[in-house]
C-alpha cells in the first residue's frame, strides 16, 4: 500500500498533478477517506507542489497517510520502504482481492488488510 507521508526529510515525491472539478473530488474523497461508515487510510490536505525543474510552485490537494506518526514508526522498524516514486516492478503479479474475484466491480468496501492494525476489514 502506497501512502503519502509528510516529515520523512529530505525525501520528495514524484508524482502526476490532475485538475477535477467538485464532482470528480467527491468520488475520491470517498474512495480514499472513507464514506462516513467506513474511515479509509488517507485525509485530504493542501500541499505545496513544485515542478520538476524547481521553478513553478503551486498549492494543491492530496491524500495523506491518515497517521503519520504510525507509518513513520513503520519505517523505524524497518517493515516500510521510504520511495520517491511507485516502481512498476512493485505492480508486477498483482492479483484482484478475494471479494472482487467473488463480485467483479462491486462497490466498497473491500476486503483489506490494514497495515497500521493488522487487522483484516471487510
Amino acid at each position: 500500500m502506497a501512502a503519502l507521508v509528510p516529515g520523512i526529510e529530505p525525501l520528495r515525491v514524484e508524482g502526476d498533478v490532475f485538475l477535477i472539478d467538485h464532482a470528480g473530488l467527491a468520488v475520491i474523497d470517498r474512495l480514499e477517506t472513507g464514506d462516513g461508515s467506513i474511515e479509509g487510510p488517507y485525509v485530504r490536505d493542501r500541499i505545496t507542489v513544485v515542478s520538476a525543474d524547481g521553478g513553478e510552485s503551486r498549492e494543491a490537494a492530496a491524500y495523506v497517510g491518515r497517521e503519520p506518526t504510525r507509518w513513520r514508526e513503520l519505517l523505524a522498524l524497518g517493515v516500510a520502504d521510504a520511495l520517491e516514486r511507485y516502481p512498476h516492478e512493485l505492480a508486477v503479479g498483482e492479483v484482484l482481492k478475494d471479494c472482487c474475484v467473488r463480485a467483479p466491480g462491486h462497490p466498497g468496501p473491500h476486503d483489506v488488510l490494514d497495515p497500521l492494525r493488522g487487522t483484516e476489514q471487510h
